[in-house]
Formats: structure tokens, sequence, C-alpha cells
């Protein structure tokens, strides 16, 4: 999705984040961008941001699109939310790379530093019978994963009061990458 020719007349300047700010997994990073149009002409400008995968050459996850207006000699902000997801390689680099088109086009990045919270615990899946009938046993399986950087204490606490459900299970889950998931 690069640029198949930089026009330096328009400017891309990454405000926000700051390329020493550190970032987590599952992490929703708000970006701020700058464009300046030194153009001779107004350009309505479709602006891409997305996070990158420089390693293996990939986009990774959603990638979100704006378009503004920029007068010429002006400046316009922009902002865009993008997830971080939760099964990145950390042994990887990833950047926030920004492209701006329209008649002229122009692109930027900025390394991202991104890490494991140290503690992150998820449901990733539920499952539950479609029908079940009064005085039934039903199987409910639930599976955990340990998105930290380190082994957890975990318990699983399944209640219901007006059932009379009350089932808890006390056990430890090892960091991810490890032993990290429980079903």
């Amino acid at each position: 999705d690069s640029c198949k020719v930089l026009n330096q007349s328009l400017i891309i300047n990454i405000k926000k984040p700051l390329s020493t700010e550190k970032v987590n997994i599952s992490d929703i990073v708000s970006a701020e961008v700058e464009i300046e149009n030194n153009y001779n002409k107004d350009q309505k400008v479709g602006v891409i941001a997305q996070i990158y995968d420089i390693e293996k050459n990939k986009v990774i996850g959603d990638k979100v699109k704006e378009n503004i207006k920029i007068s010429t000699n002006r400046k316009e902000k922009i902002k865009f939310d993008l997830n971080i997801p939760e099964d990145l390689n950390l042994n990887r680099e990833y950047s926030l790379f920004i492209k701006a088109e329209d008649d002229i086009c122009n692109q930027n990045y900025i390394n991202l530093n991104i890490g494991r919270p140290k503690h992150k615990i998820s449901i990733s899946k539920v499952d539950l019978p479609i029908n079940a009938q009064c005085s039934d046993e039903i199987p409910i399986d639930v599976t955990l994963e340990n998105l930290g950087a380190t082994d957890e204490d975990v318990t699983l606490l399944l209640e219901n009061d007006e059932l009379n459900i009350y089932h808890e299970e006390i056990f430890e889950l090892e960091k991810y990458g490890e032993s990290d998931k429980k079903v």
C-alpha cells in the first residue's frame, strides 16, 4: 500500500504516539497525524493508518482510513485509533505506517515500542450446550489464556444464584508463550 511516487509537497508529521512511548499488546493506540499541503492546489486526501510488521513486510490487523480536505499551504490534524493485536511476536519490529494520497502521495512511519503487560488473562472461548432441561448436568468449556509476561494463579468461578450453580477452580497459567492456555 505504499506510494508509487513520493511527493514531499505533502508533509506527514506523526505527533502521537512518540516512538519512545511503550504500548502493550491489546492496547488501542491513539495516533495523531498532522498533514501539511505545500502543493500548488487543494487536496482531498485519503489518509491510511496501519500497524506494519517490518520483518514480514505485511500489514497487521485492520487499517483505518479517513478523508480530509487540505487547502494549499495549510495543515490539518487527523486522529486514528488502532488496535494492537494480542498475538504479536514481540521478537519482531513493528511500525505505525501513515499514507496520504490524492493527486500526490506521501508516507511516513515510526517504529512502535510494543511490549507485553505483566498481568493479562483473557477468556477466549466459552462453549455451552444450546439446550438443557431441568436437573440436567451441562458441560461448560471455558478457555483462558495468559497474555501476560508472568505466571498467574487463577480462580475461575462459575456462579448463578437463580439456578443454584456454584463452581470454583483454582489453577496456575504459565506466562504467554509457555503452557499459557487452560480449558
